[in-house]
């Protein structure tokens, strides 16, 4: 029989776990990195890949909480819509290291320069022109939201606690162009498809099954879809 924990000491527990002192430690970083060595990659899509990509999964504190910073694309960028993504996104060129380039465009995206890097992941190959995208880890330190400054193709930049993205409750999944891709509710918009995908590997590398147990199939979430 397991030990019950009040509503009150459970609320306590999640937050002693997910703060930054256990999160952000070096041991705690290390497994991460290990986890993320054994990840296989994906293909969504098949066929040739001709270039690749990057993203910055940036993690930063705020508030006392680790969260996971993303964007929210403008109108300006009529190839990605107004798709909620990683900052960092862009091409990998022959002569730089997927880091170099994740920094580059994160700078060029909202402003950051102060990234301290954990490792890559496997690739990702997206349902787009034939694109294999390498997501980075990398941690955002002395992270300020009021120092951001996002470009014009940049319509937003938020943050969401890693509590809410391992919420069960805040776990869904939807259907876009006959695919079943995740979804995750909680913060200022919904993360869905190649972002979701994304996150869904980093929190798994990251964290246990006992703080993070996803439950995407339980619950289709109907909202007004846009390009992923």
């Amino acid at each position: 029989m397991g030990v019950y924990l009040s509503p009150v000491l459970s609320s306590l527990k999640t937050l002693m776990w997910f703060c930054p002192e256990v999160i952000l430690s070096s041991c705690w970083r290390e497994n991460c990195i290990c986890n993320i060595k054994k990840l296989p990659s994906i293909d969504i899509r098949g066929g040739p890949t001709y270039h690749t990509d990057t993203f910055l999964v940036p993690l930063c504190v705020v508030n006392h909480e680790v969260c996971l910073l993303y964007t929210k694309r403008s109108d300006v960028m009529p190839c990605s819509g107004t798709k909620v993504t990683f900052p960092g996104g862009g091409k990998v060129l022959r002569d730089e290291t997927v880091y170099e380039a994740a920094a580059y465009h994160t700078y060029v995206d909202i402003g950051i320069r102060d990234i301290k890097f954990w490792t890559k992941m496997g690739q990702v190959l997206s349902r787009g022109p034939n694109i294999a995208v390498t997501p980075v880890i990398g941690e955002l330190t002395n992270f300020n939201m009021s120092k951001v400054k996002a470009n014009e193709n940049i319509a937003d930049v938020f943050t969401v606690p890693l509590r809410l993205l391992c919420d069960p409750f805040n776990h869904g999944h939807c259907r876009y162009d006959g695919v079943v891709v995740p979804v995750y509710a909680g913060g200022k918009y919904h993360i869905w498809g190649i972002t979701a995908m994304i996150t869904h590997r980093f929190l798994y590398a990251l964290l246990s099954r006992e703080f993070y147990n996803p439950h995407f199939f339980r619950n289709e979430m109907k909202f007004r879809l846009m390009k992923p």
